[in-house]
């Protein structure tokens, strides 16, 4: 920032030099309004830029490349100013931003660290760090990268980690969910919308303290058996983090994913015959053919907690919904049978869909999901007999 202020200053100061000597005035006395112009240009530039971003009590520590930023604000709740965050960005600037932008939504404990190396480092030091900013795109370790050194690490398991990035298609940001982010913010920064994502991971944060589980704010596939997110590898991801890939979601950029919901039938009469570890590997694998089916580089998904799966994926990137019905249903009646699952009827997987995400911000996934099964519902209904539309409005 000080070479900014330098350009500034020089480029005012020669301003004033130039029309000086215009207006007839010597050459020392010239030189005398560049200094005065270009020097009172580059004082003014800092403080205005101080009054109007930088909260007016920041104080920070030295200890090097990676410091610790606390902001004192009285007007911000004790439980915002409780998280702790690491930021990992490789541009000074951005950097230096962050501390700022967060502590305008009233989160002041702001650590940073310049690279995926530097940010290891601090986290295997410090195990009690409640959320992650960290950077999709830097130079030798990038974001994605990261969040699977994170994820290793046992304290930070379910840590909310928040990717910073320009890039929001849906390949980029799968990649970055299924690495274990949870949510993201859009560069160029909005206050607004950084805030927000914040107070998204605060309130899971809360939660884990008020359930006395640290760093476990989510059930990861809510009511469904334990080790599904395990059996599924890679390609399953929480519905919440969904949830937040819709909500974040620019009106214009909704046009450019669809959403879908598979339901297998009979999925009850098959829980019944199997040992949880059973069901859960099952229904990982249905997760494992759902990506498949819709291409999975282009596609997220997650299980609702009934047990019907949600599939984000890339408008017009997937086959037609019978083409891919036949193609789980292959895929599962070759694990049923490897299952031994006497008696049960054949299995069937019915496709809803495709919806727009559509809908105001705050109620876009809850639509957009509750549309999906009520397809996927409705379809399986057919198959079955017949059966009644229910859709979700908002």
């Amino acid at each position: 920032m000080i070479i900014g202020y330098l350009i500034v200053g020089v480029v005012t100061g020669m301003a004033a030099f130039v029309v000086s000597l215009v207006m007839g005035a010597s050459i020392w006395l010239a030189l005398g309004y560049y200094t005065l112009v270009g020097a009172g240009t580059m004082l003014v530039t800092a403080g205005l830029r101080y009054a109007l971003v930088v909260p007016k009590a920041v104080r920070y520590d030295s200890t090097g490349r990676i410091g610790e930023v606390t902001v004192s604000n009285p007007a911000s709740g004790a439980e915002q100013g409780s998280m702790r965050i690491l930021a990992v960005d490789d541009d000074p600037f951005i950097l230096e931003l962050i501390p700022m932008i967060a502590a305008k939504s009233g989160f002041t404990q702001i650590t940073t660290a310049p690279s995926g190396a530097d940010a290891l480092r601090v986290l295997q030091d410090d195990p009690d760090f409640d959320c992650l900013l960290v950077d999709i795109s830097m130079a030798k370790m990038d974001g994605i990268e990261l969040c699977k050194h994170v994820r290793a690490l046992e304290a930070y398991r379910l840590t909310p980690i928040i990717m910073l990035t320009a890039m929001r298609d849906l390949k980029n940001m799968g990649n970055a969910f299924r690495a274990g982010a949870t949510d993201y913010a859009t560069k160029p920064f909005d206050i607004d919308e950084l805030g927000t994502r914040l107070r998204i991971a605060q309130e899971e944060v809360a939660e884990a303290r008020r359930s006395g589980a640290p760093h476990a704010a989510r059930d990861l596939v809510f009511s469904l058996p334990e080790g599904l997110r395990e059996a599924a590898g890679d390609n399953l991801v929480e519905r919440s983090v969904l949830m937040n890939y819709l909500t974040a979601m620019a009106r214009r950029e909704t046009t450019q994913v669809e959403v879908f919901a598979v339901r297998v039938d009979p999925l009850a009469d098959l829980k019944a015959q199997l040992e949880p570890a059973e069901f859960a590997r099952f229904l990982g694998d249905v997760a494992k053919a759902g990506g498949e089916a819709f291409s999975d580089r282009q596609t997220l998904v997650g299980y609702a907690a009934n047990g019907d799966l949600l599939v984000v994926a890339k408008a017009q990137s997937h086959s037609d919904s019978r083409v891919i019905e036949r193609t789980i249903e292959r895929q599962i009646a070759h694990w049923a049978d490897a299952l031994d699952t006497k008696g049960t009827p054949p299995l069937m997987a019915s496709v809803g869909g495709p919806v727009r995400p559509g809908a105001e911000r705050a109620q876009r996934a809850v639509v957009a999901f509750g549309n999906a099964i009520a397809f996927a519902e409705k379809r399986s209904a057919e198959r079955n007999g017949a059966g009644r539309l229910h859709l979700v409005s908002g």
